[in-house]
């Protein structure tokens, strides 16, 4: 890693569609979630004769469907995170930019989660926690986890131990 280089989360995993199924696992939930509502409107439809409403309540899940397969990994090419000495910097979205830098002498907690899907496909994810603000870093492999946060913790003692 080069000084002053952004990296990818491509670059960090070894196996990203491990990623990429977790996030379609998150997808496939929330569109679940959604059929719950159109199969009550669909009960509603036939049982009040809605007819010129059916067509809209059969579109809705299929563009979600779609929505599903498609969003992670598009989610996923446009994540990268780096880890300065003296600072961490996440970039986030295809549209909406979002870039969040977190100095690394205000970092107060390093956390590793895992959920139940994640731990079955090996992921983990670090969140660091700072004065006022919480940065989550991208899914990446539990070792890779690990790793990361003993570097952050490095650079916390190092920076602390300046001031």
């Amino acid at each position: 890693m080069r000084r002053g280089e952004m990296l990818s989360i491509q670059q960090m995993l070894k196996e990203p569609e491990r990623v990429i199924e977790l996030k379609r696992y998150h997808y496939l939930c929330y569109t679940l979630l959604c059929y719950i509502p159109v199969l009550l409107l669909h009960y509603f439809i036939i049982r009040f004769n809605w007819s010129e409403w059916l067509l809209l309540f059969y579109i809705l899940p299929v563009i979600s469907a779609l929505f599903m397969l498609f969003a992670p990994e598009i989610r996923y090419r446009h994540t990268a995170f780096y880890i300065h000495p003296v600072m961490i910097e996440t970039m986030r979205g295809l549209y909406n930019h979002k870039r969040t830098v977190t100095p690394i002498d205000r970092i107060q907690d390093v956390i590793i989660s895992q959920g139940p899907i994640a731990s079955k496909l090996g992921l983990a994810k670090v969140t660091v926690k700072s004065s006022g603000d919480e940065i989550a870093l991208p899914y990446v492999t539990a070792e890779e986890a690990e790793r990361l946060a003993r570097l952050i913790i490095e650079r916390v003692k190092e920076v602390t131990h300046y001031v």
